[in-house]
Formats: C-alpha cells, sequence, structure tokens
C-alpha cells in the first residue's frame, strides 16, 4: 500500500527523512478545529445493579494510584473517577455537581489529548489533488513523501470521517480508555473525506510545551520518493535533497507520468 506525506520545504523536514525519522505534531496545530475533538462525556441512567457491577469493575482496574491500565496521567485518572463517583445509578446525584465534574473532566482530557499527543498524519488520497498541496505543502512551496507501507500495524489507524461528535461514556473512558482516546484521536469532519487520512498516534509522547518532534520511522514503512511541488525552491536546502536515497522527481513529471 503507499501513503503520502505532505512537507513544507524546511531543513528540519528533509533532515526527517535523511535520519530515517517522521515528525509528530500535536493536534493542537491542526488546521481544522474540530479534529481530534472531544464534544463531551455521556451519562446514560444506570439501573442499581448495572451501577453496582461498574463501580466494582473499576474499583478493580484501579484499586490505588499505582496502576498500569489507564494510558493518561494521574490526573486525568483522578478527574474521571471524581466524575463517575458524582454519577450514581439513575443520575440521582444533584445535577450542579455532576455538571461541574463533568466539565472539568471534558476539559482535562480534550486538553491533554490536543496538546500531549504525537500524530503523524499520512494519506491514501489522490497525491495531486490541489487542496492536499495548499492545506500542508505550503501552497507548492513544499513537497510530498511517497511511502510503502508492508502492513498496517496497531499504530497506524484510518481516520473516521463523520458529522457525528465524538461523546463516549464515563464507562467507555474508564472500562477501554486508549480504544476510546484513539477514537478521538481519529474523528475528523466529513468535508476532509476525500484525504483518506491515516495516522500514527502516540499518546503521551510530547512534552507540555513541544509543537513536534521526531520519532523512528517504523519498520513497516519505507519512503520511496519525493515529489517537489510547483514552486519548490531548488536552492534551499540543495544539500539535504542530494543526500536523499529516494528518487526526486518534479510535479509536473510526477503527474505526467500518472495521466499517463
Amino acid at each position: 500500500m503507499k501513503l503520502y506525506r505532505f512537507e513544507k520545504n524546511e531543513y528540519d523536514r528533509l533532515q526527517t527523512i535523511i535520519n530515517k525519522s517522521l515528525w509528530i505534531s500535536r493536534p493542537q496545530e491542526f488546521n481544522d478545529l474540530s479534529d481530534c475533538e472531544l464534544d463531551g462525556i455521556d451519562t446514560p441512567s444506570y439501573d442499581s445493579h448495572f451501577y453496582t457491577r461498574l463501580k466494582s469493575c473499576i474499583e478493580t482496574l484501579y484499586p490505588s494510584e499505582q496502576h498500569n491500565y489507564f494510558p493518561l496521567p494521574d490526573e486525568i485518572l483522578k478527574s474521571l473517577r471524581q466524575f463517575f463517583d458524582h454519577t450514581t445509578e439513575n443520575n440521582s446525584e444533584t445535577p450542579l455537581i455532576s455538571e461541574l465534574t463533568r466539565n472539568f473532566s471534558v476539559t482535562k482530557v480534550r486538553n491533554y489529548l490536543r496538546n500531549r499527543t504525537g500524530v503523524c498524519c499520512f494519506f491514501q488520497g489522490e497525491p495531486k489533488h490541489p487542496l492536499m498541496w495548499a492545506h500542508y505543502a505550503n501552497n507548492h512551496t513544499g513537497f510530498c513523501i511517497e511511502y510503502e507501507i508492508e502492513h498496517i500495524d496497531n499504530q497506524l489507524l484510518e481516520v473516521n470521517y463523520t458529522t457525528v461528535p465524538v461523546k463516549p461514556s464515563i464507562a467507555e473512558l474508564l472500562l477501554c480508555p486508549e480504544e476510546t482516546l484513539l477514537r478521538i484521536l481519529t474523528r475528523k469532519s466529513l468535508e476532509w473525506n476525500y484525504e483518506k487520512e491515516f495516522r500514527l498516534i502516540h499518546l503521551n509522547k510530547l512534552l507540555e510545551n513541544e509543537k513536534g518532534k521526531s520519532i523512528p520511522l517504523p519498520p513497516t514503512m519505507k519512503p520511496t520518493r519525493l515529489i517537489k511541488g510547483e514552486k519548490f525552491n531548488n536552492e534551499k536546502n540543495t544539500e539535504l535533497i542530494q543526500q536523499l536515497s529516494i528518487e526526486v522527481v518534479p510535479y509536473k513529471s510526477f503527474k505526467n507520468m500518472n495521466d499517463q
């Protein structure tokens, strides 16, 4: 399978290819404001029997502050557990307290995912699409890397394009946290579906003030070609381009090859 990644014509981005690495960014930097958005946390009405069983499961999974099950920091788990404690059977808790704890938990999870998660975006869509070059390659001044993918592993996930916002239940977040968080991080608005995006996701990878960083290239991925944008500056970063061990082609040549 082939995937494509668009880049700006910057030294660091070219250096990652030479170093056999990838650049991951936090979702806070994405151009779609609704990307990776947690719309809220749902609190369905639990009957007494289900609530008792659910409470028992949570206490078994998290018997103390020491645990290996929850993929985010203890402060996030603590806020979600407080929220759950205010979500009693049949939702009979004081509405104001429940609403305050819900909002606090949503804010904590949302901010952490958008600022501390590292994401590398790839596209299976048409690499000649003008919007791809406009959005991600700085209006054709950048470049596009073609990757051969041997197989899809657990870290490389397909994006779900939908008009339905992500609003998991408190039970989902506590009982199957990683799957639920990845569902949030792979949700994108329907109008972007022409991209056919895949995402390499690393939870807890970035520090608080980091916008991005380099990570090793997975062994299942291999760069095979660099496509230079129509406005690509050949004088900039010339030495780095010459060090690349992959085919380098201008956009027009690539377009003509694929139009035949």
